[in-house]
């Protein structure tokens, strides 16, 4: 299935032009049928077997690989609003940590396999500091799974309580810094999280009124807090190369000033204006000075959140749009001659690509239930052991 994916890929991109989307139907399916053969690794061998070398290692590997639909994020460069990323990465933990608990057994079976993902992950971040490249987020949410380990608590209680110990260590995680996704981003999902976690716990001890008032308080600061505007890539993709623009930027506090020259086109160009994406915001610059040819253009931005920021400016001409972009951090500075390209046209509203990406979605679901109907437990084995106990 993984290479079925890597041909579809090639495929897609051929049809409906490139993207970089990791959220793309065939980079989805990719990623989800990885998982599965993973869990199909994983559950191989006797089910609640005890934990050894090669069980952590493997342990790491599904909840490492469970965990790349949320890697934009992590890497900084979020491709859509960053309220998804709670949800998301709540689901492919729990999942990943499901599976982990069926498959193997010991006293600490989720505190050492989360504890070797963090640390490596902490380790990939040291390194990339270290040479001043773009440094990846350590996932310190997934020690909340660490409370999967705690004894004689219902398995229903357990889970419930890990969701909200990973709600709550990324609403930290996020205030004091140590995750590029915005607080007040990850508040409505947490919010919500716990309530339904906390009210899954109540349920099972048959306190159904304190549940739906618990159900009503999290829709009300739901409403409250989410962000109605729909989320959007920033980057569809580069199309056909049409020349070289030499982009400079500089980063102080909130404020970023930018200087476009065109260096080489193949065309006459009209700048149109520099804008900042991120998680499908788009914040517009102030021009200071330039000419409308597209020669030189100068201007500033202010970004009052985030972290890592693409900058684009974008051109007329007789070919149509043209675009070119480059990154900034903060306190940031930096020059480089970046590619002159058409953006590739979206066929998000073309009949063909909604029908393909439903199809390749499906399957990804199809897959998603293949793997879950390989770790539930027999009925049989249920009634045998339920007979034994």
């Amino acid at each position: 299935m993984v290479a079925l994916s890597a041909a579809l890929d090639v495929l897609w991109h051929e049809y409906f032009g490139r993207d970089s989307v990791l959220w793309s139907p065939p980079h989805l399916l990719g990623i989800i049928g990885s998982v599965v053969v993973v869990v199909g690794v994983t559950m191989s061998g006797d089910r609640g077997r005890p934990l050894r070398s090669a069980d952590v290692a493997l342990g790491a590997v599904l909840l490492g690989t469970a965990m790349l639909p949320v890697m934009e994020y992590d890497s900084r460069v979020p491709q859509f609003s960053e309220v998804l990323y709670l949800p998301v990465a709540l689901a492919a933990a729990l999942f990943a940590a499901w599976v982990i608990t069926v498959a193997l057994s010991g006293a600490r079976v989720m505190t050492v396999i989360v504890g070797g993902v963090v640390a490596l992950r902490a380790a990939v971040w040291g390194v990339l500091t270290l040479w001043g490249w773009p440094a990846v987020d350590v996932p310190v949410a997934l020690l909340g799974l660490a409370v999967l380990d705690l004894p004689r608590a219902r398995k229903v209680d357990r889970f419930a309580l890990a969701a909200i110990a990973m709600s709550s260590i990324q609403l930290v995680a996020s205030a004091v810094g140590l995750s590029s996704v915005q607080a007040e981003t990850v508040l409505p999902a947490a919010i919500i999280v716990i309530a339904i976690a906390g009210g899954v716990m109540l349920i099972s001890r048959g306190r159904q009124v304190v549940v739906a008032t618990l159900a009503t308080l999290a829709l009300a600061a739901t409403l409250v807090s989410v962000d109605p505007l729909p989320a959007s890539a920033h980057d569809p993709g580069q199309g056909t190369e049409q020349g070289e623009v030499a982009m400079t930027v500089e980063r102080v506090g909130s404020t970023v000033s930018i200087t476009v020259e065109v260096v080489s086109s193949s065309t006459p160009l009209r700048f149109e204006r520099i804008v900042a994406r991120r998680a499908g915001q788009i914040i517009q610059a102030t021009l200071e000075q330039g000419d409308t040819s597209g020669l030189v253009v100068r201007g500033t931005l202010e970004l009052t959140e985030g972290d890592l920021w693409f900058i684009y400016a974008e051109f007329s001409s007789s070919m149509g749009a043209l675009e070119s972009w480059i990154i900034v951090e903060p306190n940031d500075s930096r020059t480089e001659v970046r590619p002159l390209y058409e953006p590739p046209v979206s066929p998000v509203n073309d009949l063909e690509f909604i029908g393909a990406s439903a199809a390749l979605y499906g399957l990804a679901a199809s897959l998603i239930w293949v793997a879950i109907l390989t770790v539930r437990e027999p009925r049989r084995m249920r009634s045998t052991r339920s007979s034994a106990e």
